[in-house]
């Protein structure tokens, strides 16, 4: 081997090593810089310290806010959040654990969805500092929980793969809100009464087990469709948006509103104002009463100047301790509803209004003749 040639190996030998060194060293950095397998992903976060929130996928933003002992959603006017969906989802974050790094994460992070499809989230505290900053990429089938695990990125640490494929964190406002204002069961309803402004006023009283007319001319009959189509309109009733709270009844249309309101075998009655058109839906204004029930019948005395037998006495009691509990658990349900209608007005969809709203004309129709050419009578009970 000539001089020449053996200097050329030489200095090749010199550059291996030295790239050599310099891997190992940034592994060794990257190892001591990120959660290891086995290791929780966050460590030393404080969830109670979190303040602010804000969401960011595909080009859209969200930001959950606390300003005070209530999380709110800005982008609905401040209306509270689900609180009990955004802990659950605080509290799979702080559980996560690291199943493997990914080496090339950073050369490479497309691969692992961390680019322009990533989701981002970023916790911060009551001074807008930020506390923890995740990149979230694509899900995988395989991990140590049942549902696979997910690549992600915790602030500037190396890529990791974590044992939960987590929730989604969309930037969707109705994401982060309980939009569901109440949910009544079609076979619940025992009176329906439709007040439009402009229109006949009807009311549907539940007959034999099913909603009829409280007067239906003779000759004339429900349309099963129409009815299906209104007693499913409560079930549930959800909104789109929130009204702004700084516009009054008046500029919302709500001032002289259709009223439709619907009584419960529970004893709750709702009123549903609808208002003027708003952009994808109406306005709506919900009220909410209760009458509980009236107490069980004191047991009658075995004979004049008796006591009642004490299995009479016994049921009676559990009767009547049952009612107190229904009453309260009724109580509690009412003060809370009533605190969520007070402050708020609602959009909802304006196919769901129409349906609510259903006009009188709509829900009846000439008998079919018998095949004797005649029309069957009236129902029993009918007008």
């Amino acid at each position: 081997m000539s001089h020449h040639k053996l200097i050329t190996l030489v200095l090749v030998l010199a550059v291996l090593i030295g790239i050599a060194v310099l891997q190992g060293r940034r592994g060794d950095r990257q190892d001591a810089e990120g959660p290891q397998p086995g290791e929780e992903l966050f460590t030393g976060l404080d969830i109670n310290a979190v303040r602010e929130i804000e969401l960011t996928a595909s080009e859209k933003s969200l930001t959950l806010s606390r300003p005070g002992e209530t999380w709110r959603c800005p982008a609905l006017h401040d209306y509270p959040v689900d609180f009990s969906e955004l802990a659950r989802r605080l509290r799979e974050l702080s559980e996560v654990s690291v199943v493997q790094r990914v080496y090339d994460g950073l050369e490479t992070p497309s691969t692992y969805g961390l680019g322009e499809d990533e989701q981002l989230l970023r916790l911060k505290d009551g001074g807008g500092n930020v506390l923890a900053e995740l990149r979230m990429g694509d899900r995988q089938d395989s991990g140590r929980r049942a549902g696979g695990g997910r690549y992600v990125r915790l602030d500037a640490k190396p890529v990791v793969m974590i044992d939960s494929a987590l929730r989604e964190w969309k930037p969707d406002p109705l994401e982060w809100v309980d939009s569901e204002l109440v949910r009544i069961p079609s076979y619940r309803i025992t009176r329906l009464e439709v007040d439009p402004a402009g229109d006949e006023s009807y009311t549907l009283v539940k007959e034999g087990g099913s909603l009829q007319l409280a007067e239906l001319a003779e000759g004339m009959e429900m349309k099963d469709s129409a009815l299906r189509s209104l007693r499913g309109a409560f079930s549930p009733v959800e909104f789109t948006a929130v009204a702004d709270p700084g516009k009054t009844d008046a500029q919302l249309g709500l001032d002289r509103p259709d009223t439709v309101r619907v009584e419960g075998e529970d004893g709750f009655t709702y009123t549903l104002m609808l208002g003027a058109d708003a952009p994808g839906g109406r306005y709506l204004k919900m009220a909410v009463a209760y009458e509980a029930p009236p107490e069980p019948e004191k047991p009658a005395p075995a004979a004049e100047g008796e006591k009642p037998g004490e299995a009479a006495q016994k049921r009676y009691e559990q009767q009547l301790e049952s009612r107190r509990e229904k009453v309260r658990e009724a109580k509690e349900k009412l003060e809370k509803q009533q605190q969520r209608f007070a402050d708020w007005r609602y959009v909802v969809p304006a196919a769901e209004a129409d349906k609510m709203l259903t006009p009188r004309a709509e829900l009846v129709r000439e008998k079919k003749a018998d095949e004797d050419g005649q029309a069957p009578a009236a129902p029993r009970g009918d007008g």
